[in-house]
């Protein structure tokens, strides 16, 4: 079973179809994933993010890991 999982997640949807991050976070999330880290990929001209990775941990596999 995974217990780390990277995902590029978008605030401004890039592609047709595409989920929002909103509803991949509840996925992961529901998967028993919390976030551990968001680090932007790209940014408007703003500076608002379009799209971002995001680091998930397993809840509770580094205490199990340790």
């Amino acid at each position: 079973m995974a217990r780390r999982l990277l995902s590029e997640l978008s605030i401004t949807p890039i592609y047709s179809g595409m989920p929002d991050y909103q509803s991949a976070l509840r996925t992961y999330e529901g998967a028993g994933f919390q976030i551990s880290g968001i680090y932007p990929v790209s940014r408007n001209k703003d500076l608002s993010i379009i799209e971002m990775d995001c680091c998930l941990v397993r809840r509770g596999s580094l205490l199990a890991a340790a």
